[in-house]
Formats: C-alpha cells, structure tokens, sequence
C-alpha cells in the first residue's frame, strides 16, 4: 500500500515541475517578442502589404508561434498593470496606516528579512508590530516547509542534529560576536558566509550545484507550536539562521538569481513583505501542522502561495529562493516575538533623567 505522504509528496514535485515550465515559458516568450520588436518583422500580410506599397521584402515573416508569443505577451502586460495599481492602492494604505509608526522606524518583514544575525537571545521590539505573533510565524514555517518538499529532496534538504565537523568553526564564528545578514540586505556586497563546510547538491532549478539546505534537529521540531528556547537550542538556532544566511549568500551569487529577471539582490525584501503580507492572516489561522491531519489543507495553501510568487512571473530558481529567505524572515520573527520583553527598557531610556545625563 503506498504512503499517502509520499503519493502526496510526489504531488507536489509534479504540480512544481509544472509550475516551472510555465515560469519559463514566460521567459522564453519575452525573449521572443523582444527580439521580434528589436528586427522589425510582421505578420505575412502586413510584409506584403509593404512589397506591394513600398517594394519593401521581408526576409521571414512572423510565424504562427511567434504571434501566439506576441498575444501572450499582450495579455501577460495587461495583468502586470493591474498587478502594479493592486500594488501602489497596497503600498499607499500602509503608508496611510502605519506612516507615524515607520517615522518612528516601525518593525515589518520587510526589516526583519535581512537584519544582522548576531550572538544571544533575541529580544522583543519596542515599536509595535501587530502581525508579528507566534501563530504567523510558526503557521508560515509550516506552508514554506511544505512548498519547499516541491523543490527539494532528503538531499538537497537535510534536517540535523550538529552540523558534522562544522559545529566548532561556525561555534566560534557566533562566539566571536561576528554576524550575518543575506546576499540581499541593503549594502550586503554577497552577503556574509559563516565559517564551515556546505555540502554542495543538484537542485533542477540550478544549473549549477548550490549547498543543501540544513535546517536543526528535525521536520518535527520545525513544526512544533510549542517549542521553547532553551541556551542550547538558542545556540543551535543561531547556527542554523547563519547557516540559512550562507545559503542565500551563496545562491545570491549564482546567474539566475543575481542576473534573473526580477532582480532578487534587491527586490527579495519587497517580495517577502509582500507575500507575508498577503498571506499572514492565512498563516495566523492555521490549525493542525501536516501531522495532526491538517497536511490537504496545509498542501492547498502552500500551492496558493507558489501560484502567488508564479503570478508575480518568477523563475523556478527565483521562487526557491525567495521561499528560502521567506522561511530565515519568520524564523527570526520567532525568535523576537518569543524574545524577552525591552519594553521596561525603552521606558528607562526614554524617562529616567539619570540616563539622560550620562
């Protein structure tokens, strides 16, 4: 008898696979039309229409191929619009609800997305972020563990306990207050890559090798609702967010993400809070992890979310990244909103005159 999660698993790889192609089929058909505008061919009625009225022959008229390319294209054009006006109405209610808290350097995804992974517990922040809670973050981990099971295998994504002979040099990275931050934080230059090996894999949506993805301890232990931090597994956890960093760092440098059509160096922040954004409330609502009977429901939000960054025209490669670096954004938001409180601290520094006179 087969294994449902297998069946399902393997679902999955298909339904990506596909996904792809269409990514791709975009691509090739905006290489198409661009090199059709750049020579200046028409259709075979309009090349005649012109040797009739001008003497001017067309070498190859446009193919039957080449014009469905020029319809989709068309089409494809007339969505990007509607998608820039849905994003301008988006980016100008944020701006009308939050504008005094961004004033005042308000926390989002957008910031959480490429902040300095540095030694020690992390703490709560003093500016109110609202969407920051337990139940989003944990409840996205799920889906992105999930999406991610359509581009990876036991291979190319490995759950661990220490990380084999690259415990102590990244160790003393951490104990040496050196931090890290992505290939695409604000003035990143590559990002920041730890200390340590990185076991090098085939993913399809690379044409070269890039390190497997190492995430702590197990898939049980990355869904848990109630995990707490203790020293260790804040040690661990640190480890495994730099480790994270390396992996975008790295992958940042590869050609289809730092010569992709989207421009991830610098747009990966803005998708991150975009997709977060869009899908948080769904996150917030989830109730049972894929172990507890939620894995169709979970599976159909996952597969919304790829449509979603599918819908934005991303490549394969570029999808996988950003899930990557959706997935180190809400475990750092994890890691704060389960942080110790400062907000006594921010009171301190804000009313006590002795600080203020030192």
């Amino acid at each position: 008898m087969a294994d449902p999660q297998e069946t399902l698993r393997r679902e999955i790889v298909q339904k990506q696979m596909e996904r792809n192609a269409k990514a791709a089929k975009v691509a090739d058909d905006e290489v198409m039309v661009d090199e059709i505008n750049q020579s200046g061919r028409t259709t075979k009625a309009e090349s005649e229409r012109l040797l009739l009225e001008w003497g001017v022959k067309q070498t190859k008229p446009l193919t039957e191929e080449e014009l469905k390319a020029i319809e989709r294209e068309k089409e494809r054009q007339k969505q990007r619009k509607a998608r820039e006006q849905r994003d301008e109405e988006r980016q100008k209610r944020n701006e009308e609800n939050y504008n005094v808290d961004y004033a005042y350097g308000r926390v989002n995804w957008f910031w959480l997305s490429q902040t300095d992974i540095v030694p020690g517990y992390w703490a709560t922040p003093w500016r109110n972020f609202q969407a920051l809670t337990p139940d989003v973050c944990s409840g996205a981990e799920i889906i992105i563990l999930n999406a991610l099971s359509g581009f990876t295998d036991s291979n190319s994504l490995r759950y661990v306990d220490h990380w084999k002979g690259l415990d102590e040099p990244a160790m003393n990275w951490v104990l040496h207050g050196r931090p890290t931050f992505p290939g695409y934080a604000l003035n990143a230059r590559g990002g920041v890559v730890c200390s340590g090996d990185y076991p090098a894999v085939k993913v399809d949506v690379f044409k070269d090798m890039i390190p497997a993805l190492e995430l702590y301890k197990s898939y049980d232990y990355q869904i848990r609702r109630d995990r707490r931090m203790t020293t260790r597994s804040c040690q661990k956890e640190l480890l495994e967010l730099m480790r994270l960093d390396a992996w975008l760092s790295l992958c940042g440098r590869t050609d289809e993400i730092q010569h992709g059509r989207n421009d991830l160096i610098k747009q990966t922040p803005a998708m991150v809070q975009l997709v977060l954004g869009e899908f948080e409330y769904d996150f917030m609502q989830l109730d049972r992890s894929d172990h507890e009977g939620g894995m169709q429901v979970n599976q159909a939000l996952a597969a919304n979310v790829m449509d979603f960054l599918l819908d934005e025209e991303l490549s394969g490669a570029e999808q996988l990244y950003v899930l990557v670096a959706l997935l180190r954004t809400v475990k750092v938001g994890l890691g704060v909103v389960e942080g110790p409180d400062t907000g006594l601290l921010e009171g301190i520094l804000r009313e006590d005159i002795q600080v203020h006179m030192v």
